[in-house]
């Protein structure tokens, strides 16, 4: 069994990412958060030898614009796939149009199918947080984290014995130094950096064997962190898209 990863959007147009889980039988395709509009998908989808048609769930961090896309309400496709989101999303899925019989709620863990785990935990987001995911497919654990303003001690505590941790965020200095942000906004965003610095330094386990691969877009930057031994197994780039097989 294995996972592969592909970056299809990060920042303010738009959030998605492929999770392929690989299995002797036909391959579970998922997707977390559905931040593009449902043709945009299906056009970075095709790239990478994907139909949306293909797609089994959508696992939702949170229902912001663009990590949950409005237009998916009004798609017909809409209702093709199952819609993973936590239970204290539920309400602002619905208002966002998604229908109630699609939506299935999920506390702290849950399954896809026998072979694969799903954990999720609250992070600091607004309200109603965002919810870090840690996905555990065979032998291979990813931790997905994103929106992430601060590196919480909830985080340090979860993510533990990863293959790859990925954290979609916006703390690249450059890019936040040409943006319209207010100043107070950009410097606490900035500081976000020095919790990642501090993961290894604060008892993050696997971060200390974990190398830095920074993915860089438009208007925010993902971070992947891969487990040494990964490095230089298929690592695709692509424009639009960023792959990794584990």
């Amino acid at each position: 069994m294995s996972l592969s990863l592909s970056v299809l959007g990060s920042g303010s147009g738009g959030n998605c990412t492929l999770v392929v889980l690989h299995d002797r039988a036909e391959p579970r395709i998922i997707l977390i958060d559905a931040g593009l509009s449902p043709q945009e998908t299906a056009n970075r989808l095709g790239p990478l030898g994907y139909r949306l048609t293909q797609i089994s769930d959508i696992l939702v961090t949170h229902t912001d614009h663009d990590h949950l896309h409005r237009g998916w309400a009004r798609s017909k496709r809409c209702g093709d796939f199952i819609w993973r989101i936590s239970r204290r999303h539920l309400g602002e899925a619905v208002a966002a149009g998604i229908p109630a019989r699609c939506l299935e709620p999920f506390d702290e863990r849950f399954r896809l199918g026998e072979r694969t785990s799903i954990e999720a935990i609250g992070l600091p987001h607004d309200a109603l947080a965002t919810m870090g995911l840690l996905i555990g497919h065979g032998s291979v654990r990813l931790g997905y984290a994103t929106d992430l303003g601060r590196v919480p001690p909830s985080l340090l505590q979860a993510f533990t014995d990863l293959d790859a941790l990925a954290i979609e965020s916006n703390y690249d200095r450059p890019m936040q130094r040409a943006s319209d942000r207010p100043e107070f906004l950009k410097q606490r965003i900035m500081l976000g950096r020095q919790g990642l610095r501090a993961l290894g330094e604060l008892g993050f386990e696997g971060v200390s064997a974990l190398s830095r691969l920074g993915l860089g877009f438009a208007d925010r930057g993902f971070e992947l962190f891969v487990e040494r031994r990964f490095l230089g197994v298929e690592l695709e780039l692509a424009v639009g898209q960023r792959s990794l097989a584990l």
